[in-house]
């Protein structure tokens, strides 16, 4: 998820005002929201409307002890810790311009306990858009005039993981994110969960929202949704890039599955040969001559910090940012971000990742990551992070702060958790950070 407004320099409420030509924008992701740590609250949480859910929460007898919250999905005492932290970074008279919302507000399976996970559809998929519903309004209260940009992530549907939504649920989900705000996102996202919007706050920014369901990879994906729906979706993407070059806007891309490989299991994220698809498309619209087209492509899903570089014959040509999450379950910290972009471009500047380091969680959201300052990167553009990608294969200075960053300051065994990134297969994540068109 992403917010975006004046970016504050400093930690925990220093809100240092950025440059007059930069806006400040929140990045969140992977909330992973499971209304099931206290088991007693289920049953009236499902009897009642989810306007009343707070009130539920808040009457459980069961501590939030975020010591051992690493392999979990968010409770509550995360998630409202995680929002008092995002809404701590700004005022009143600096909100922000808007939030990007990459998807996964729903719990993992695995988080359901068995008394729920027997129950029929008819049930569980009410509390589903239940859940999106009190996220919506949580948000809503908390930042009540920004404007805000949610995408689906693969848990994101009543249909099963990695299945397209149903109609009934890509309608309860536009109507939880436009109940009681200005934004309106189309009948693409109640038809089909794809969208673009121009947040009246950056008017020449053009934010194109994809379902990354449609194309994402899952060995377990018995039945994927018709070839079709993916191809229609690619038609309209080049159709709204196409309008955003004749138009001269400036275009962030935004979805929850990144395209390329996922180093872990070694296969792509998304199916078949989508992401070569998607990469040939930006490559053909990311710039023509001197105007740049598309700005950034911001992503999640793999719960880490990332950073991915599109290429084509002549070279870099974008970047993919792929931002950590706030659920814990995979063995990082819990994070957002808060980025700096330049207002009459709307290219990100700089960035700042907010971490709660579980080992030592008297700090809280006090650990930071600057994007620039990390990684030694002279500037955010897809030459340099290509440059900051190719340094590794001669010279492994600056691993160590590249390790902790992508690990979002976990410190965690390589036997314990083979996800994060280590001094022995990094070569293997950088080798898969570079994606080249026209292969």
């Amino acid at each position: 998820m992403m917010i975006c407004l004046l970016l504050p320099l400093g930690g925990k409420g220093q809100r240092v005002a950025a440059h007059n030509n930069t806006a400040r924008c929140l990045i969140v992701s992977d909330i992973h929201f499971s209304p099931f740590y206290d088991t007693s609250l289920v049953s009236r949480l499902k009897a009642l409307p989810y306007d009343q859910w707070d009130v539920i929460f808040k009457a459980s007898k069961v501590p939030y002890d975020f010591a051992i919250m690493r392999g979990h999905d968010s409770n509550y005492g995360l998630l409202m810790s995680a929002i008092k932290s995002m809404k701590s970074q700004f005022d009143a008279k600096h909100p922000p311009a808007f939030i990007v919302l990459a998807g996964d507000f729903i719990w993992h399976g695995n988080a359901e306990p068995a008394s729920f996970s027997k129950l029929p559809d008819s049930i569980k998929n009410p509390f589903k858009i239940n859940t999106i519903k009190f996220l919506a309004q949580l948000f809503r209260a908390n930042f009540p005039h920004t404007r805000i940009i949610p995408a689906l992530g693969n848990n994101d549907t009543d249909m099963g993981n990695y299945h397209k939504q149903s109609q009934a649920f890509l309608n309860s989900f536009a109507d939880a994110w436009e109940k009681d705000g200005e934004d309106k996102y189309g009948n693409s996202l109640r038809s089909e969960g794809y969208y673009s919007y121009h947040p009246a706050t950056a008017p020449n920014l053009k934010c194109i929202v994809i379902n990354s369901s449609m194309v994402g990879f899952n060995p377990y994906l018995v039945k994927p949704f018709p070839d079709a729906d993916a191809q229609k979706m690619f038609a309209w993407l080049g159709s709204e890039l196409q309008a955003a070059r004749k138009n001269h806007n400036d275009v962030w891309i935004i979805s929850h599955i990144p395209p390329g490989k996922n180093v872990h299991d070694s296969n792509e994220m998304w199916r078949d040969d989508y992401s070569q698809m998607f990469v040939d498309t930006v490559a053909k619209y990311a710039r023509t001559g001197n105007k740049i087209t598309i700005r950034a492509i911001i992503a999640s899903h793999i719960h880490r910090n990332d950073l991915r570089v599109i290429t084509n014959a002549n070279g870099p040509v974008a970047y993919i940012r792929t931002v950590p999450s706030v659920s814990p379950v995979y063995g990082n910290n819990p994070s957002y971000e808060i980025a700096e972009l330049d207002k009459n471009t709307n290219s990100l500047v700089n960035e700042k990742t907010y971490y709660f380091d579980l080992a030592d969680s008297a700090k809280q959201w006090n650990n930071t990551f600057d994007l620039e300052k990390q990684l030694s990167l002279p500037a955010i553009n897809p030459h340099s992070i290509t440059g900051f990608i190719n340094k590794f294969k001669t010279d492994t200075t600056g691993l160590g702060a590249y390790i902790k960053y992508f690990n979002v300051g976990a410190i965690v065994p390589v036997t314990a958790d083979p996800k994060n990134l280590n001094t022995v297969n990094y070569m293997n994540y950088l080798g898969a950070d570079v994606l080249k068109a026209g292969k």
